[in-house]
């Protein structure tokens, strides 16, 4: 799958469990950025770049 069908796919669910209300807010952010980093859209260190116990 290319890497725009993923992050549609990805883009919609989150909006499907923004919208449903079901799940936290701040948890559903939490999913979508685990589900990024998980295909691979996003490299492992570029979501926290300020943490003091990178290099």
């Amino acid at each position: 799958m290319s890497p725009a069908l993923v992050s549609a796919v990805i883009l919609l669910g989150t909006l499907v469990l923004f919208v449903s209300e079901r799940v936290r807010h701040d948890l559903v952010a939490f999913l979508a950025l685990i589900a990024c980093l998980m295909t691979g859209l996003v490299a492992p260190l570029t979501p926290l770049p300020d943490l003091p116990i990178l290099p």
